[in-house]
């Protein structure tokens, strides 16, 4: 049965900018789908000195489990860094590193939502 997944952004605001945010939004919004799965709503929120959040709502056939989330989380810190194209090369080279060596962090909320922190430990722009 497909679940609406809803997964609060934050990256850090001293690693990213706004344009930063505007660029990956339009990037993600323009694939049409997330790996599939259909796209509802990516909007920025707001901004403070320290975080730049997002929400970000999409249709999962089934609520993906632990190690698919880490894996979608890596995809979208990668279109993060390169927002216009992400290719093989690149994407890779952020999949095969660790949440903890990216700087990703994970809140799971009893209803479901999910809080991805992305701190920017990877090497930003490369």
């Amino acid at each position: 049965m497909a679940q609406v997944e809803t997964w609060h952004l934050f990256f850090d605001a001293t690693k990213f900018s706004q344009t930063d945010v505007a660029a990956f939004t339009k990037g993600i919004l323009a694939d049409g789908d997330f790996g599939g799965y259909p796209i509802q709503r990516l909007d920025f929120d707001h901004a403070t000195s320290e975080l730049l959040f997002l929400t970000f709502v999409f249709t999962a056939p089934a609520p993906p489990k632990r190690a698919l989330r880490e894996q979608m989380a890596k995809y979208l810190y990668a279109r993060m860094l390169h927002p216009e194209k992400l290719d093989t090369k690149q994407y890779y080279d952020v999949l095969n590193q660790s949440i903890e060596d990216l700087g990703i962090e994970f809140y799971e909320y009893p209803d479901d939502t999910l809080d991805i922190m992305y701190w920017g430990q990877a090497t930003h722009g490369n």
